[in-house]
């Protein structure tokens, strides 16, 4: 038994390692400012010339690694330099490699942005005594987002058509000399891998040496998880107690008028979205004045969990009465799902020839039913507690909106209105790594009930 856990255990590390990489990259894919979507204070460059603006960024930048290369190796053209990630800000590494990429040499398209800076600082102190034209930082700033030579030199003669000052007007001359230099070519030629070594962004992010990303994203959320992890697991624990029991005793029906019924029963609180479970039961026990009123609920929605103020047994001992429809909620849905799925298996294991000997043997039907029959029978039990863990976080979405609890769920909407890109990774793989932990906790309990499955013995 323990080298099979030690077997699945070393199959489920590669699956974490290969999320926890697609959701660092999704992440780093983003369309928003990477300074911003850490929390940092917006950047404003004291001027537009590239050099200073990137210099500017990378002070702030270097705090949070973002001058280091996203992983340990990377594959690129070989037109581009292995320190491509130490080009700030963003959208000027992407219009230097655009350059780079189309004309396949990196050393001309240095020279351009060296002598663009060069004319950026030189327009800028022209301008410090001369009144600015309406149309000038618009065409400066066009010059500056061009990405390829065609379009570089048509808004450099915009440029030039503004400003009449020779000495300008010669550093501009200059500038048309590097465009000629990007002449686009065809192919990108071999490419090249770099390799890094350990001192990466994703690095210190999976280790936690990147602490003021991934803690605060963490700090935000773990707080939240508590109290979805409560609910749900007090749902799960309630719903396999009464859903097993009552599979068990349907089965032992003699009337199948009430078989019937309790299937019908069943199957509509399973097939009824939660969303409407949970809105009729809010609006009957938890709207005064509407329905069935108890005050011990007390209306909806949870006072935020704050550890500095109080444990966690105070906030719940606090809550407990408005945590009670929400767990309802999913304790029903959970129990209706297990009942079917625990009176089909038994009814399954019942025709098995060994239960048939149990009673040939005259044991009685209760031991023949939990003794003999329900370890058997718990195998589709098992599949669906698998995805109860990260159904947890998912599922939660919909109960703690309605009854407005600051638990995951919650979380995870507030992640995605406000663009929070930190806290929607540490989401997404906080229910990878539940799904694979349920996964895992499932191959162990088929195991421990079937000595087939670690044996690997065909049934």
């Amino acid at each position: 038994m323990r080298r099979y856990i030690i077997q699945r255990v070393i199959l489920a590390i590669p699956t974490l390692l290969l999320i926890s990489v697609v959701v660092f990259w999704l992440g780093q894919r983003a369309a928003v400012d990477p300074l911003s979507m850490r929390g940092a204070v917006a950047y404003t460059a004291p001027s537009m010339d590239p050099l200073l603006e990137a210099d500017h960024y990378r002070r702030q930048a270097q705090s949070f690694h973002l001058d280091k290369p996203l992983f340990y190796l990377s594959v690129l053209p070989d037109c581009y330099p292995d320190s491509l990630h130490l080009i700030f800000p963003y959208h000027r590494r992407e219009r230097m490699a655009h350059f780079a990429r189309s004309c396949g040499d990196w050393e001309p398209v240095v020279a351009y942005d060296r002598e663009l800076s060069k004319l950026v600082r030189q327009l800028e102190l022209v301008f410090d005594t001369l009144e600015r034209s309406a149309g000038f930082n618009g065409a400066l700033s066009d010059l500056l987002n061009a990405d390829d030579q065609r379009t570089a030199l048509e808004r450099l003669d915009s440029l030039t058509r503004i400003v009449r000052v020779q000495e300008v007007e010669e550093r501009m001359d200059t500038l048309r000399l590097c465009l000629g230099a990007l002449t686009p070519v065809s192919g990108w030629g071999w490419p090249k891998v770099y390799w890094y070594g350990l001192d990466n962004q994703y690095h210190h992010w999976l280790t936690g040496k990147f602490a003021k990303e991934r803690g605060s994203s963490w700090d935000r959320i773990r707080y939240s998880l508590r109290v979805t992890l409560l609910v749900n697991g007090l749902a799960i624990v309630f719903a396999l107690l009464a859903g097993i029991s009552l599979g068990v005793w349907m089965t032992s029906l003699r009337v199948r008028w009430l078989d019937r019924l309790s299937r019908v029963v069943l199957v509509s609180s399973y097939v009824i979205p939660i969303i409407v479970i949970a809105c009729v039961l809010r609006y009957l026990f938890a709207t005064p004045g509407h329905g069935l009123y108890l005050s011990t609920i007390g209306g909806v929605g949870t006072s935020l969990y704050d550890p500095a103020q109080q444990s966690f047994f105070e906030w719940a001992g606090l809550n407990w009465g408005r945590l009670i429809l929400p767990l309802v909620t999913l304790w029903l849905h959970y129990t209706a799902l297990i009942a079917l799925q625990m009176r089909a298996g038994l009814l399954g294991v019942m025709g098995a020839e060994y239960i048939r000997t149990a009673r040939a043997r005259g044991l009685s039907s209760w031991r023949i039913r939990w003794v003999h029959a329900v370890p058997n029978a718990l195998f589709p039990i098992i599949s669906i507690m698998g995805g109860l863990l990260p159904g947890a976080v998912s599922g939660s979405i919909i109960t703690e909106l309605i009854f407005n609890i600051n638990g995951l769920g919650h979380a995870t909407v507030d992640a995605v209105l406000t663009g929070d890109y930190p806290v929607m990774m540490s989401i997404v793989l906080l229910t990878s790594v539940l799904t694979i932990t349920g996964n895992l906790l499932v191959d162990i309990l088929y195991a421990w009930l079937d000595p087939r499955v670690r044996l690997g013995v065909s049934s």
